[in-house]
């Protein structure tokens, strides 16, 4: 399933093994690659949003 974002692309995928692999949450943006347990990947972008607001708000920008 692919999600588009403002620059990138963000999708959840899991491995192709005869043994069962826990889903991963990849996203690219341009040639930055992430992947991470999806599992881990609600928490990590919840502190990523907030640093975010934080840095917008220091600049005066609206989120």
């Amino acid at each position: 399933m692919l999600l588009p974002v403002r620059d990138g692309t963000a999708w959840l995928s899991e491995a192709c093994a005869p043994w069962t692999c826990d889903p991963y949450l990849r996203a690219q943006v341009g040639d930055v690659r992430l992947s991470m347990p999806a599992a881990d990947a609600r928490r990590v972008l919840a502190d990523l949003s907030a640093l975010l607001a934080f840095a917008a708000a220091a600049e005066g920008v609206t989120l």
